[in-house]
C-alpha cells in the first residue's frame, strides 16, 4: 500500500509521500477553483446539475483539486467524486464546496436569518446550532467546505453586503465567529455530518471607504489589528477554523493577497491555521488590473502564491494560472518549496475531511436532512429572537385580537425576503408577514393586503427564457469590450446570469465582455418599461436602435419606455464586467404599484402595518451600495401619505443595513426592525406584532440619525467635534445594543470580585436584572470596559462581555461574567497585545448609551 493511502500513518507523513510522486501539472491542479460549468451540465427547465461525461474526459488523467459545487446532488457528487477517485493516476479526490452563509445554498435547503439578524439575538449559540445544521445539510449533497461565516466587522452601513456581518464590535463579533465554525466543524470534519469552515474576507473588508465595495480599507494598520483580526483570531486560533478567503482590499497601500504578515506571519505562524488560503474572486488579478503592484498577470499570480494565497477563485483562465506556476517553477522564480506549501496545504484539508479513506456519501441522506422539521424551527427560532422594538409608543404594541381591519402595506409585506447569498425564493412555501397575520388573527378580522410602492421608482420582472430563440453568448478576454476573437461561443436560454460564484468558463477571464444576440418575441403587448438589473457595464439594441446606452459612468439599474408588440425583434446585448462577480439580467415592468391601492386598503382599518425596507439585488447586496441611507426609492412619501390619514401606524422595516428614520421614529408610534429574517421571517414578525413572541433583539450596529454622522459605531475613539452646524451631534438615533421589550428590566447591586487584580488574573462582574414588568421577557445583559489611560488612543469603552436572560415577570436573576485578558488587554505601539497597568471602569446596562451600573477596579503588575 502506498503510504499517503495508509490511514494508520500521520497526515504529514501522508501529505509528504502523495507530494513526493505528483507531478508539476498534478500539483498545480490541485490550487486551481473550478466551477460545476467544468464538469456538469444544467437543465434549462429545472436547474438540476447532471454530470457532463463529454466534459469529464477533459480532466484525462489528473483530477481537479477543488470544485465549487452549487446547485448539484449527493447522486451528481459521488458520480464525479468516483471519477477522480478510481480513474486518475493518484486517485486524489475532489474538494466540493459553495457558499453557505445562512444555508446551503442548494434548492431546497433550509434559509436562516442573515448574520446581521442573527447578531441581533445576542445569542452566539444558536449561531453553533445554526452552523451545525448549515453543515448537516450540505455534507449530506457532498459539500465538504463552507464559504462561511464573513467575519468583517461592518462598520460602514452605506456598503451592500452589511446585511452578511453580524455587527459593528470586536467582542461580539468574535463570540459569534467562534460558535459558528464550532458549529460547521465540531471536534472532528471527517465526520458525515461536518464541513470545514473558509473564513471570509480576510480582513478589514467590511469597512471600505465611502462604502463602496471593494475600495481601499477607512482603517489604519494598528486599527485593523486592534479591531479586525481578533474576530478571525478567534475563529482560527481558538475555534480551529481551516481555511480563509483573502479580501480584495489595500491596507495603508498594501493588497491583502500579497501581503505575507498577514497570509503567512500572522494565519500560520502566530494563530496556527491548518488549511489554505483562497483568493477572493478577481483578488488576484486585482494586483495587476486595479492595485498596479504587478505589471503583469504573471506577477501577479507569483506575488500572491508567494505571500502566501494558496488557491485562486476565478481570476484567470486555468491555463493561464496553472501554466504560468509550471513555467515559474521551471524557471526557478517560483520555488518548489512554495508550491508544495501551498498544494500541501489543500492536501492537508482533504486529508482530515477523510477523503481519501472514505471519498464518498450516503446519497439517502439528502431527503432526509435537507429542509428537516428540526433546522426549520431553529431558523424560526434564530427569526424570532432577532426582531429588535425600535419605539413604542402608548403601548400600540402588543395589537390585540378582535379588531374588525387590519391593513398591511408596503413591498416587504408579501414577499420572501432572504437577502443575497441566497437561494431562490420561488420553491419555498410563501410564508410572509400578510400571510402569518391572516393566520393568526382568522376569519374575525379583515386582514386587506395592498403594496402601495416599490423598492424603487420600478422593479424589473426577469424577461421568461420563453421569448428567447436563436440566442447566442460570445464571451471575450478583453476587459474593456466585445471585440477581438471569442474565447467561448455557446447558445443561451436567457438573459439572467450570475457569475459570482461559478464563472462563465474555464477559458473565460474574471474581468471579461460579453455580446449576446438572437430573437425575442414577447408574449405581451402595450406601452411598458424594457431594461436590466445590473451594476456592470451594459447596453441594448433592438432592431440595430440603441435603445439603452448604461456603460462605464452611465452604468446602473436602467429601464426605457417601450412598446411591445407580440412579434419578433432582433436583439443585441452588449455587456462588460466592471466588477469582481458578474451578474445581469433582463427585465421588464408593466407599471408601479398604486398607492391609492394602499390608501383605500387603510380606509377604516383599526391598524395600518406599513412594511418598508430593502430587497437583495435591488436595494441591497453586493455591489449594491448606497449614498444615502434614507427608504430607498419613494417609501418614505409611501409612509407619510398613510400616517396621514390618521390611522394609526406600525411601521416594520425589513432591511439589509441601518438607516437614517428621524422622520420615522419622530412620528410613527411603533417601529419593528427585521433585518433579514430567512424564510420563516415573516411569521417570526408577525408573532413579535401580536405579542406571541416577546422582542428581545438588540440592535448590532448603530442607526445614524443622517449619513453626515458616519461613522456612528459606538465604540469610536474619543476627542474631535461634539455637534455638526445644523445642530445635529454625534449620537446615534439607535445605539449599538439598542432594543425594547414589551416588558421593562431593571439592574441593580453591582459587584466586583475585587478591587484590585493583578495583569494575570480574572475578574468577576455579577449584579441582579429584576423584570419589573408584567409579561414574561429576554433581556441582554451587557457589560462595557473603560481602560483610563493608556499607551495608544482607545474608546471610550468596549463590550466586553454579554448574556441574554429569560425572566418572568417579577423575577430577578443573579448575573455573573468573567472578564479575563482579552477583555483587559492593549494593542500597543509595537503590535504587542499586553494589559497593562492602571485604573479601570466596568459599566453594566441595557446598551451601549444606557449604562446604570458602574464600578471602579486597579490592574497592577
Amino acid at each position: 500500500m502506498e503510504k499517503y493511502k495508509d490511514k494508520s500513518l500521520p497526515v504529514k507523513e501522508r501529505i509528504a509521500d502523495l507530494l513526493s510522486k505528483m507531478t508539476l501539472e498534478e500539483k498545480v491542479r490541485q490550487i486551481d477553483q473550478y466551477s460545476p460549468s467544468d464538469l456538469t451540465r444544467e437543465d434549462p427547465e429545472t436547474g438540476d446539475r447532471f454530470v457532463d461525461y463529454e466534459k469529464l474526459k477533459e480532466m484525462g488523467d489528473i483530477p481537479y483539486g477543488v470544485i465549487g459545487l452549487g446547485k448539484s446532488n449527493a447522486k451528481v457528487y459521488n458520480e464525479l467524486q468516483r471519477h477522480a477517485v478510481e480513474n486518475t493516476r493518484l486517485g486524489i479526490p475532489i474538494l466540493f464546496s459553495t457558499e453557505a452563509l445562512h444555508g446551503y445554498t442548494e434548492q431546497g435547503a433550509t434559509v436562516f436569518p442573515q448574520q446581521l439578524a442573527l447578531g441581533c439575538t445576542f445569542e452566539p449559540s444558536l449561531g453553533e446550532e445554526m452552523g451545525a445544521a448549515i453543515a448537516r445539510e450540505a455534507r449530506a449533497c457532498g459539500v465538504q467546505e463552507a464559504w462561511a461565516p464573513v467575519c468583517d466587522l461592518a462598520r460602514e452601513p452605506r456598503w451592500g453586503r452589511t446585511e452578511e456581518n453580524w455587527g459593528e464590535d470586536t467582542y461580539h463579533s468574535s463570540r459569534f465567529a467562534y460558535h459558528i465554525v464550532r458549529g460547521l466543524q465540531g471536534d472532528d470534519v471527517s465526520k458525515p455530518d461536518k464541513v470545514v469552515a473558509e473564513l471570509k474576507h480576510y480582513t478589514a473588508y467590511g469597512a471600505p471607504a465611502g462604502g463602496l465595495n471593494c475600495s481601499v480599507v477607512a482603517m489604519g494598520r494598528h486599527e485593523v489589528f486592534e479591531y479586525c483580526q481578533p474576530v478571525f483570531e478567534a475563529a482560527v486560533k481558538d475555534a480551529g477554523a481551516y481555511n480563509v478567503m483573502c479580501s480584495y482590499s489595500s491596507i495603508d497601500g498594501q493588497p491583502v493577497p500579497s501581503d505575507r504578515e498577514l497570509l503567512r506571519d500572522v494565519l500560520r505562524d502566530q494563530w496556527g491555521m491548518r488549511g489554505f488560503v483562497r483568493s477572493d474572486m478577481c483578488a488576484i488579478s486585482m494586483l495587476n488590473c486595479d492595485h498596479n503592484v504587478a505589471d503583469t498577470k504573471q506577477e501577479a499570480i507569483r506575488m500572491a502564491l508567494e505571500a502566501g494565497t494558496n488557491v485562486q477563485l476565478h481570476d484567470f483562465p486555468h491555463d493561464l494560472y496553472q501554466g504560468t506556476i509550471i513555467d515559474y517553477v521551471q524557471r526557478g522564480i517560483i520555488s518548489m518549496e512554495t508550491l508544495d506549501d501551498a498544494v500541501g496545504c489543500m492536501l492537508r484539508v482533504k486529508f482530515d475531511l477523510g477523503l481519501f479513506d472514505d471519498p464518498y456519501i450516503d446519497e439517502s441522506l439528502q431527503d432526509k436532512v435537507l429542509h428537516c422539521q428540526e433546522h426549520k424551527d431553529l431558523a424560526y427560532r434564530i427569526a424570532a429572537k432577532s426582531i429588535t422594538l425600535l419605539k413604542n409608543e402608548n403601548n400600540l404594541l402588543p395589537l390585540k385580537k378582535g379588531m374588525k381591519k387590519i391593513a398591511v402595506v408596503g413591498p416587504t409585506a408579501d414577499i420572501l425576503n432572504f437577502g443575497d447569498y441566497s437561494v431562490s425564493p420561488r420553491t419555498y412555501d410563501k410564508i410572509t408577514l400578510v400571510s402569518s397575520i391572516k393566520e393568526i388573527v382568522g376569519d374575525e378580522t379583515e386582514v386587506v393586503y395592498a403594496k402601495g410602492c416599490e423598492f424603487k421608482e420600478l422593479t424589473m420582472k426577469k424577461i421568461n427564457g420563453r421569448w428567447f430563440t436563436g440566442l447566442k453568448g460570445e464571451y471575450y478576454n478583453n476587459p474593456e469590450e466585445p471585440v477581438g476573437e471569442p474565447a467561448l461561443v455557446r447558445p443561451e436560454s436567457g438573459i439572467e446570469f450570475s457569475f459570482i460564484a461559478e464563472k462563465v468558463a474555464g477559458c473565460v477571464d474574471a474581468k471579461f465582455s460579453a455580446r449576446w444576440t438572437g430573437i425575442m418575441q414577447p408574449d405581451i403587448e402595450g406601452d411598458a418599461f424594457i431594461g436590466f438589473k445590473c451594476q456592470d457595464s451594459v447596453k441594448l439594441w433592438i432592431d440595430d436602435e440603441l435603445i439603452i446606452d448604461a456603460w462605464g459612468d452611465k452604468k446602473g439599474d436602467c429601464l426605457v419606455p417601450f412598446k411591445f408588440e407580440k412579434r419578433k425583434y432582433n436583439i443585441k446585448i452588449e455587456y462588460r464586467n466592471d466588477e469582481r462577480g458578474a451578474s445581469v439580467m433582463m427585465g421588464w415592468q408593466d407599471k408601479p404599484a398604486d398607492i391609492n391601492e394602499a390608501l383605500e386598503a387603510v380606509k377604516g382599518a383599526d391598524v395600518a402595518i406599513v412594511s418598508l425596507g430593502d430587497h437583495a439585488e435591488i436595494t441591497t447586496g453586493e455591489n449594491f451600495d448606497r449614498c444615502d441611507l434614507n427608504l430607498p426609492g419613494k417609501q418614505l412619501d409611501f409612509l407619510k401619505a398613510i400616517y396621514e390619514t390618521g390611522t394609526p401606524v406600525v411601521l416594520v422595516l425589513q432591511s439589509g443595513r441601518p438607516m437614517t428614520i428621524t422622520w420615522e421614529n419622530e412620528h410613527i408610534p411603533a417601529i419593528v426592525q427585521a433585518f433579514f429574517t430567512g424564510e420563516l421571517g415573516g411569521r417570526a414578525i408577525a408573532d413579535a406584532l401580536f405579542g406571541k413572541v416577546n422582542p428581545g433583539g438588540k440592535l448590532s450596529m448603530s442607526f445614524p440619525k443622517t449619513i453626515g454622522q458616519l461613522p456612528v459605531h459606538y465604540s469610536r475613539k474619543p476627542a474631535g467635534g461634539k455637534r455638526y452646524v445644523e445642530g445635529i451631534d454625534r449620537n446615534p438615533l439607535f445605539p449599538f445594543g439598542y432594543g425594547l421589550s414589551y416588558t421593562t428590566f431593571e439592574y441593580s447591586d453591582l459587584q466586583l470580585s475585587k478591587d484590585e487584580i493583578k495583569t494575570d488574573e480574572t475578574l468577576k462582574v455579577s449584579f441582579n436584572i429584576t423584570n419589573t414588568g408584567d409579561v414574561d421577557g429576554e433581556e441582554v445583559a451587557q457589560v462595557y470596559i473603560r481602560d483610563y489611560f493608556a499607551s495608544v488612543v482607545k474608546p471610550g469603552m468596549e463590550l466586553k462581555g454579554f448574556q441574554r436572560v429569560a425572566l418572568k415577570a417579577g423575577e430577578t436573576k443573579r448575573i455573573e461574567i468573567e472578564l479575563g485578558e482579552l477583555a483587559f488587554r492593549t494593542l500597543n505601539p509595537k503590535y504587542q497585545w499586553v494589559v497593562e497597568p492602571g485604573q479601570m471602569r466596568v459599566m453594566v446596562g441595557t446598551n451601549s448609551a444606557d449604562l446604570p451600573l458602574q464600578s471602579d477596579f486597579m490592574i497592577v503588575k
